[in-house]
Formats: C-alpha cells, sequence, structure tokens
C-alpha cells in the first residue's frame, strides 16, 4: 500500500497524518506505526509528501526577531483589530519536544486513555482504516446513508445509487440548483475510498465488484472517472461527438465535455461504452472558457494532493501541488478570495486564463498547472482571538448550512473565560486573585486530564471515540459526538490549560499527556490515529462544519447539507487555544502548525 494524504501538509518539522490508500477493489490496510519519531533525514526522504520549509531553528529565531520587531510577543484578549494589547506572560521555552505528534509519542496517552463510542457504521460509504471525514465538505458522501448534495464547487453533486447528478449552486445559496445532467453509471452502491485536502474519492460497485473510480476536486470543473471493468454509462442529454475522444452537449446554455480515449458513443447520444483501464472525464466549461482549449487538459485526472507552508512574521505562503493520473497538468481552480496567486514552490507557473465561475463562495478561477500557491498576512501565533461570553456555534443559514445543535456545554467557556482573567490578574499584580483563580482552573483542569477518566464517571471526562477517531468529552451527552461542539471545548480546555500552567513546569508535566491528545484531535499530526487537521481546509481558506449523520437516528430528517463553513469566531478560538498550550508547552512546531491555520482561517474569515 501507499501512503497517502487524507488532509495533509508536507512539513520539514511534521509528518502529518496519514492514512493507507484503499485499492480499487479493497478496503485500506492498517498502517503500522513507527517505533520511534521520525528524525530530519528521514522526513526529508519522504520526497513529495514531505517539503523542507523552515528548520526549527529559524523558526526560533523569527519568533524572536517577529517579537522585537514587529510587536510579536503581545497578545489580545478579543478578535476587533482595536482591541488593547497586554505582553506574552513568560517567553516560549525549548524543552525536548518531538519534532511532531508522533505515533510513538501519542501511543501511550493512548493506551492508558479511556475508550468509548455510541456511534455505529452501519449507514457510512467509508472505507476501513480511514479517519472518518466529520468536517469536510464532501462530508455527507462518507457518513450519510442517503446523503443530500455536495458543493465542490464550481460543481454540485449529488450520488443516488450509482447516478452522478450534477448541478450548478445559483446565486449566494448552494441549495438552489441548477439541474445539469444525471450520470448513470450502473453501480449499485459506492464508498469513500480516498479523501485528501482538495478532493475526495468514490469507488463505484455493481454487487461486489468495483465497477470505477470518481474523484471530485475542490474548486475543480473536472469530475474524474476511470473505468475499472467494461461497461455502460447513460446519461439524460444527448452527446455528440467533437473528436474521437471529446463528447460534448449543452444543456440550459452550459456547456460539458466528456474526454477519454476510447469513447464509444450509441446511436441515440445517449449511453457511452468505457472500455476498462480508460478515463472517461467529464469538465464543465467555464464563463470565458472554451471547450477545445480546457478539453485536452481536462483528460488528466487529480489522484493526491500535497500541501505545505512557510510561516515568515509578515506572511504566511501555503502551497498546493496536484499529483495526476498520467503525471500531465492539472485543471483545477483557486477562489479569488484566497487572493492572488503566485508560482508554486516548484516554480511552476499558474495559466488562469481559462474562464472563470460565479460560485456561493465568490468568483472562481480555472487554471492549469501542478498546483497554486498563495500568501496571507500572519496572524500573531500568540495572540488569543475571539473568546465570546457565549459560544453557541449553530452553523449559519445559507450556502449548504446544516441543522443539527451545536450548542457546546458549559464546562469549556466557563474555564476559558477563567483563564483569561487570570491573565489579567497576572497582569495587575493581583497576587490573591492569582491564586484564587489558579486554584478555581487547576482542580477541574487535573480532572478533566485524567487519561482513564471516563473509565471511573460519566462526567467530566475525556475519551477517546475508535470510531470516530476523535477525543470526546462526555460532560454533556447531548453533545458530546457533535463534531463542531468538539473542537470549540477542546479548544476551551487547552486555552485554560496553557494560561495555568504558563511558567509551572510541573503542571505542564501533569496536563500534558490530555492536552497532547486534545491538540492532536485539532490540528492533527503525523499519527496514523487522528484526522489530520480535522476541520481544516487549506485549499478553501476556510473550516468546515461537522456532519453528524449518526444524530438522524433520533431525527431521521435531519440532514447535512453541505456543510457549510464553520463560524470563524468559533475556529479562531479553537486554534487559539492550541496556540496557547504549545506556547506553555514549548512545543515549537505545534506553535507554527497553528500559526499557519490561524493566519489562513484569519484571511478567510475576512475575505468571505
Amino acid at each position: 500500500m501507499t501512503p497517502v494524504h487524507d488532509g495533509r501538509s508536507g512539513h520539514a518539522s511534521s509528518s502529518p497524518a496519514q492514512t493507507p490508500r484503499a485499492s480499487e477493489n479493497q478496503a485500506p490496510a492498517p498502517r503500522s506505526a513507527p517505533t520511534s519519531p521520525p528524525t530530519a533525514a528521514a522526513l526529508a526522504a519522504r520526497g513529495h509528501r514531505t517539503v523542507a520549509v523552515v528548520s526549527l531553528s529559524l523558526i526560533v529565531v523569527s519568533l524572536v526577531l517577529a517579537g522585537i520587531g514587529s510587536g510579536w510577543g503581545m497578545i489580545w484578549l478579543s478578535a476587533p483589530d482595536n482591541a488593547g494589547s497586554l505582553p506574552l506572560d513568560t517567553s516560549l521555552s525549548l524543552v525536548e519536544v518531538p519534532v511532531a505528534l508522533t505515533d510513538a509519542e501519542l501511543e501511550p496517552y493512548l493506551a492508558a486513555v479511556a475508550q468509548t463510542s455510541s456511534v455505529a457504521r452501519t449507514s457510512w460509504h467509508l472505507a476501513e482504516g480511514l479517519a472518518p471525514p466529520t468536517n469536510r465538505w464532501f462530508s455527507p458522501l462518507a457518513l450519510e446513508a442517503n446523503p443530500q448534495p455536495v458543493h465542490p464547487l464550481p460543481l454540485t453533486v449529488q450520488v443516488v445509487g450509482g447516478v452522478l447528478r450534477v448541478s450548478i449552486p445559483s446565486g449566494d445559496d448552494a441549495t438552489e440548483l441548477t439541474p445539469l445532467i444525471a450520470i448513470d453509471t450502473g453501480a449499485t452502491s459506492w464508498f469513500v475510498s480516498d479523501y485528501s485536502d482538495a478532493s475526495v474519492t468514490l469507488t463505484l460497485t455493481r454487487d461486489t465488484t468495483a465497477t470505477a473510480i470518481v474523484v471530485l476536486t475542490r474548486g475543480s470543473p473536472v469530475i474524474g472517472y476511470r473505468a475499472l471493468t467494461d461497461h455502460v454509462v447513460s446519461v439524460d442529454a444527448v452527446l455528440e461527438p467533437v473528436t474521437p475522444s471529446l463528447l460534448r452537449t449543452t444543456v440550459d446554455a452550459r456547456t460539458l465535455g466528456l474526454v477519454g480515449p476510447a469513447l464509444s458513443l450509441a446511436a441515440d447520444g445517449r449511453s457511452v461504452a468505457i472500455a476498462r483501464g480508460t478515463v472517461a472525464n467529464w469538465v464543465l466549461v467555464p464563463d470565458g472558457g472554451d471547450l477545445a482549449a480546457i478539453a485536452p487538459l481536462a483528460a488528466t485526472t487529480i489522484t493526491d494532493t500535497t500541501v505545505s507552508y512557510t510561516v515568515n512574521p509578515d506572511l504566511t505562503t501555503t502551497t498546493v501541488d496536484f499529483e495526476t493520473l498520467n503525471g500531465g497538468l492539472a485543471v483545477f481552480g483557486m477562489f479569488a478570495r484566497l487572493g492572488t496567486p503566485v508560482t508554486t514552490e516548484s516554480g511552476s507557473v499558474l495559466d488562469c486564463g481559462l474562464g472563470t465561475f460565479e460560485t456561493p463562495m465568490g468568483v472562481l478561477r480555472v487554471c492549469s498547472g501542478t498546483g497554486f500557491a498563495y500568501a496571507v498576512p500572519t496572524v500573531d501565533p500568540m495572540q488569543v482571538v475571539a473568546l465570546p461570553s457565549s459560544r453557541s456555534v449553530a452553523a449559519p443559514t445559507g450556502a449548504g448550512a446544516g441543522v443539527a445543535p451545536l450548542a457546546t456545554s458549559a464546562t469549556g467557556p466557563r474555564l476559558a473565560r477563567l483563564a483569561a482573567q487570570l491573565r489579567l490578574a497576572r497582569l495587575a499584580g493581583d497576587a490573591a486573585l492569582v491564586q484564587s483563580l489558579t486554584e478555581q482552573l487547576t482542580e477541574p483542569l487535573m480532572i478533566w486530564s485524567e487519561l482513564g477518566g471516563c473509565d471511573a464517571r460519566a462526567e467530566r471526562c475525556l475519551a477517546f471515540d475508535p470510531v470516530l477517531k476523535a477525543m470526546v468529552a462526555f460532560d454533556d451527552p447531548d453533545v458530546a459526538e457533535v463534531g463542531n461542539a468538539r473542537l470549540v471545548q477542546n479548544g476551551d480546555l487547552l486555552f485554560a490549560a496553557g494560561v495555568v500552567a504558563n511558567g509551572d513546569s510541573a503542571l505542564v508535566g501533569e496536563l500534558r499527556p490530555m492536552m497532547t491528545l486534545l491538540a492532536a484531535d485539532i490540528v492533527g499530526s503525523s499519527s496514523s490515529t487522528f484526522a489530520a487537521r480535522r476541520a481544516f481546509d487549506p485549499v478553501s481558506g476556510v473550516s468546515w462544519s461537522s456532519c453528524e449523520a449518526w444524530l438522524q437516528l433520533d431525527v431521521p430528517e435531519l440532514h447535512c447539507v453541505g456543510p457549510a463553513p464553520m463560524p470563524s469566531t468559533a475556529v479562531l478560538s479553537a486554534y487559539s487555544g492550541v496556540a496557547q498550550w504549545a506556547i506553555a508547552a514549548g512545543d515549537p512546531w505545534l506553535l507554527e502548525q497553528v500559526t499557519w491555520m490561524l493566519s489562513v482561517e484569519r484571511a478567510g474569515s475576512r475575505a468571505g
């Protein structure tokens, strides 16, 4: 099996979460854990899966210089730009920490933590071994028995049995769909066999035989399709030949092309025989574009994505590289909200002259190349963003919003507010108040941090859910398995722990096991246990709300449509909690990783 990404980045100081690739006819096999943290040399040797960006020493020097030269080392208590600033409590202590959150570091903690789950996989369309994509734009495809449409954009796709229903979302609401074409593949079922930061791969099956691979890529007008057996695909529109390898249809003034080397069109123009091992990719022609120009590029299928980043004091650059089936240039979309594209790290030049689409997330430029990069202002990693008094994270309306109950329990925000008060008391030099608040925080945090707490009690405890592959808080059973609530509450706990333990190495040591697991769950790791960056999407510049298909057991009419981007205040608070813990724990890899995520999320929230 070839190790692949499930939402990963390449980075000199990290080996992000990986899961094995599912083969075309079977579920993925488990990945064996490394016996020790990877060395820098081993990481560098991983080729396209690991990109050397910044050495650890340069990271530290940059942080120090930034603190001196551009105001880093200052800390804010709220999101507004005009908020007052406060000096950092203590400097980043470079204790001996692993390069990344590896299996070797996490396994002792996971062996000791309580494990429990009330979620069943019975209705899932997900290959064994893949971490459940709870917070992805394609989550319904994996986690709902009868999924609603998902929106890779510029297309919307709904999978019903073996039929792909393709639409174009209109206006500002991705739920307003314009029917375009229905593609009947002849399959009887499907499952998600792989996914990455940018794409999701579906394996279509007929009875027990895998018949085709479908790839949906975020921002791409191409639906990748590769036949695993000889079979016929039927459509509800009339196709006409343009060349021996290109068919065309026009529906509602929109032109779709079908590109492949061995397409055999029936006399009625409504069915196509596709030979085993060949591709038959669909492409939607963009506004201002031309089928003849985009069709040769659309014959290439994106098969994997590598994301890397560079964090500098002023700018943070994210690079997205695409791997393709035949090694050719990829057709992809870049959202204008991410800013002006630059050349990729490999030096390839973007061609974004293929046209544009108007989407619910703004203008999408259609480009070709091996990938793209974009730069955003670097957010101070020591800045705590958006600590509202009420931490409801209900999904917004519009653009595919869900309706799941997403409010968090009261524990997280209460501890976060106490932690904010503690920092103020320290700055004011109020020793009595500092002692009182420290005691109020330390006692509950020590209880929450007991690895075996959920073996002994049903509340005030955290456990590892082996089905969701996530850390679940059982303080409130109604929200324990809601992904948004987990993200926010775990971020609150990390923030509180980071503040109270800042400068107290003994307390850091006591809190470290549980807080390390919470951080790994939120930002990802090089471990095979957790999904990498559970909600964060560096291709779109947002973090996604969760899709809680299992809640339909109690509310059958509940659907996860989209899902929608998560409210930025909730996301920024959660990621800032990770940053606060990274500072207290002296973990430069974790601090840089979450700085990247904070910077992209902050820029994306302002662009949206």
